[in-house]
């Protein structure tokens, strides 16, 4: 799922490659929850480490506890990270189970892939931009209320809500419109992440709800599928803190006319 993520996200920056401590197979888990971002694993193989064992890498990451303590040294490599992620191949339970567990996975994985690889590789202007754009978001009068956090990097956003006793309809769920806004949001502020100077506009959105929640927290992360001169398509996914999907959601975004100043609170924290 890593190698995928990268690729997907920059693979004209990066050559990404794959392997484990035993050769199985990609599990069918993984290209369900990839193929639900738009990511096609059919042209990825499980593989063995000794194949890349002398590979002059610039950064090696094992991402899982056994691998890491398994992992042989990479003599050529630059640096090697290490990301504690459990190991979604390891539960055992039904189908939806193990599919939230490979969810989980994924976007610990994007989450981290955007915090320690691509943006330390995009520059300083684009963070600040990445930053501005954060702080705009928080200071909007309308998150006072639902005081959501969020973190922008290329093409991407993740934006999170802290499920509370006002967000509920009549029957004790979160409201249909909390699902959207957190969608929305993370949706237009990947698009705005491509767009340097000016706001962006929704111009459309719409949403499919999976499953109810009352308690813990929404996490919406959007992701922009296509990137034009005048818009760009972006998709959305809302889950729980468990992995567990919650709703989609998809998008088209357009360039307003207004620049972003500090006056809109684009503007460093």
């Amino acid at each position: 799922m890593a190698e995928g993520l990268l690729r997907h996200e920059a693979g004209d920056r990066f050559e990404t490659h794959s392997a484990g401590t035993i050769a199985t197979t990609v599990r069918p888990e993984a290209r369900t929850v990839m193929s639900e971002i738009g990511i096609d694993l059919s042209g990825q193989e499980s593989k063995t480490l000794d194949r890349f064992l002398y590979e002059p890498f610039d950064l090696v990451v094992t991402v899982c506890d056994q691998a890491n303590a398994a992992c042989p040294d990479f003599p050529n490599a630059r640096e090697r990270f290490h990301w504690s992620i459990p190991d979604p191949a390891g539960i055992q339970g039904s189908e939806e189970e193990r599919l939230a567990a490979f969810r989980s996975a994924r976007l610990d994985l994007e989450g981290r892939i955007r915090a320690e690889i691509l943006e330390p590789a995009a520059g300083t202007a684009r963070l600040e931009h990445y930053r501005k754009l954060e702080q705009m978001y928080l200071s909007a009068p309308t998150n006072a209320h639902y005081q959501p956090g969020i973190e922008i990097s290329q093409a991407a956003a993740r934006v999170t809500i802290d499920v509370r006793s006002e967000f509920h309809h009549a029957a004790g769920g979160v409201h249909g419109s909390v699902y959207f806004k957190a969608l929305d949001d993370a949706c237009f502020f990947a698009a705005n992440s491509v767009v340097e100077d000016v706001f962006v506009l929704t111009s459309q959105f719409n949403i499919q709800l999976v499953r109810p929640i009352s308690e813990g927290r929404l996490i919406a992360a959007g992701r922009v599928l296509h990137s034009g001169r005048s818009s760009q398509i972006v998709r959305g996914e809302l889950h729980d803190e468990s992995g567990n999907l919650l709703a989609v959601g998809q998008g088209t975004f357009i360039r307003s006319g207004d620049r972003l100043t500090s006056e809109m609170g684009y503007r460093l924290p």
